[in-house]
């Protein structure tokens, strides 16, 4: 494991202890109770990437979720905004929280925008908890 993936690994067990204090034990099993497996869909503009979360936002969804912006930040050399839509996103757990950091410093390298769009309640309160309001544009 290298040095960069140990801090990221450490950073995702400190959200894990921090959503647990957010939302409370119960809260959060009940959410993720309820949830099916979740999918990655993308959508291509010229002036944007976006991409939607379809159901449990989790470590399940690593490999989608990479490979659906890593393309755009190695082929386009003009400024992209990245949008992850969460409409249909049923729960968020701390691997998801770490994957929109990664995307945000990849993007953040090149001068690109990352924008988390149209969060539900639950949602939206696991992203205020966690202080992503300073790390992100939340619409």
């Amino acid at each position: 494991m290298t040095a960069k993936e140990k801090l990221r690994y450490a950073a995702m067990q400190q959200y894990d202890n921090m959503l647990i204090l957010a939302c409370g034990m119960n809260t959060c099993s009940r959410t993720k109770m309820n949830t099916h497996a979740g999918s990655v869909s993308v959508v291509r503009t010229d002036q944007a990437t976006i991409i939607q979360v379809d159901g449990k936002f989790s470590f399940g969804l690593h490999r989608q979720f990479r490979d659906a912006y890593r393309r755009d930040l190695v082929n386009r050399k003009a400024r992209t905004r990245f949008v992850v839509d969460l409409s249909k996103t049923d729960s968020i757990d701390s691997s998801a929280l770490g994957m929109l950091i990664v995307l945000r410093e990849e993007a953040g390298s090149r001068e690109q925008q990352v924008e988390l769009a149209h969060a539900h309640p639950e949602i939206r309160k696991v992203l205020e908890e966690a202080s992503f309001q300073r790390l992100f544009h939340i619409t």
